[in-house]
């Protein structure tokens, strides 16, 4: 790489083993680890999300997914508050202990940073007694827990992973084993209903929703059926399936993101060593891009893009294999929705073992 410019986003990637990797984006698409990266946390960590204001940074650690490298976290999960430093590092403010029967899995922070919802379970990767729990943010981003955790309503509901409607007066949540995804209300003091109803999903294994960027389509990966099942978000928020639906793609897809201006989304599919791109149609259809799918090193596991829209970034892992090392790389995202490799080698995270909505891009503040 010629000489560097500043950096244009901020990359935050968690994984199973535990720990926060943390790159500097720039605009020619390379990454660099930040210093001192990746920093400390607990193992089981699926997810990772940041305050709207992006002065803090949120992960929950747990069992995961029953792996020897999370096990030792299965009795004391744990929500960790992170203060992010102007240069993009990272400082633990405050660790809540979370009941220790309970596995988190995926979590959620409302616009105003206020309220936090996250989605727990029991169980490896929380796949039985799904619920969503809720938390209360002071004015210093520290969660406290608001009461016990909504039930999804069945044993086989898990995998808890929610998703804010448009309006942000809901909450949908994909419930894997129960292949549906439940809706939940949010009242005007953030805290939220039993299940408002429950939609099928056409698929095994729903997992990763995504809403259209206009909100009028709403869309679930079926890891276990190589399909994505999409909907129509009706004017009560009621989901009706779209005609043509289930869509075709690779094995396990997973975690999706779509193009800035919401012409194309992307999954990442674990078990094809590819990524699958859509152009959305006016009716919602999903067709694919130019020269989809895209291959990817061994064992894709989430996608998320530059704030820019200009280049998607991919978190991989082998999975149960040479070490199940943590990588990215990155692909310029260009205007048909086609994806181009940027070229540069897959940057190493000193993680292991990837899975779930594990990264997110943030700007650089000014």
């Amino acid at each position: 790489m010629t000489e560097q410019q500043s950096p244009l986003d901020r990359l935050y990637v968690v994984a199973q083993s535990g720990g926060i990797a943390a790159f500097d984006l720039f605009a020619d698409g390379s990454l660099t680890p930040l210093a001192d990266s990746p920093f400390p946390t607990g193992a089981g960590t699926f997810c990772v999300v940041a305050s709207p204001d992006r002065s803090r940074i949120y992960v929950a650690a747990g069992m995961g997914l029953g792996m020897p490298i999370s096990l030792r976290q299965t009795f004391s999960p744990e929500l960790i508050t992170f203060d992010v430093r102007a240069d993009g590092g990272l400082e633990r403010a405050a660790t809540l202990r979370l009941p220790r029967r309970l596995t988190p899995v995926s979590m959620v922070v409302s616009d105003d940073g206020r309220n936090l919802y996250l989605g727990v379970g029991r169980g490896p990767a929380g796949f039985f007694f799904g619920a969503m729990a809720h938390f209360r943010l002071d004015e210093n981003g520290i969660p406290a827990m608001a009461g016990v955790p909504v039930s999804l309503g069945k044993i086989l509901d898990g995998a808890a992973q929610p998703i804010f409607s448009p309006d942000r007066k809901s909450l949908y949540v994909a419930s894997v084993m129960a292949k549906a995804v439940v809706r939940l209300a949010i009242h005007a003091d953030g805290s939220l209903s039993t299940p408002v109803d429950r939609t099928l999903s056409t698929g095994l294994f729903p997992i990763t929703p995504v809403f259209s960027l206009d909100g009028q389509f709403f869309y679930v990966a079926n890891e276990q059926s190589a399909t994505i099942t999409g909907f129509r978000v009706g004017s009560d928020g009621g989901l009706t399936e779209l005609p043509g639906s289930p869509y075709p793609t690779g094995k396990i897809p997973h975690n999706p993101v779509f193009s800035k201006d919401g012409r194309f989304v992307y999954f990442a599919n674990t078990f094809s060593d590819n990524i699958t791109g859509y152009e959305v149609q006016p009716d919602g259809a999903l067709v694919p891009a130019p020269g989809s799918p895209y291959a990817t090193p061994v064992g894709p596991a989430t996608v998320t893009r530059s704030t820019d829209g200009t280049w998607l970034y991919l978190v991989s892992s082998p999975l149960f294999k040479n070490g199940s090392h943590v990588v990215v790389t990155s692909y310029r995202i260009e205007q048909d929705g086609s994806l181009t490799p940027s070229g540069h080698d897959p940057a190493l995270t000193g993680l292991r073992f990837a899975d779930g909505p594990s990264a997110i891009a943030l700007p650089v503040s000014s």
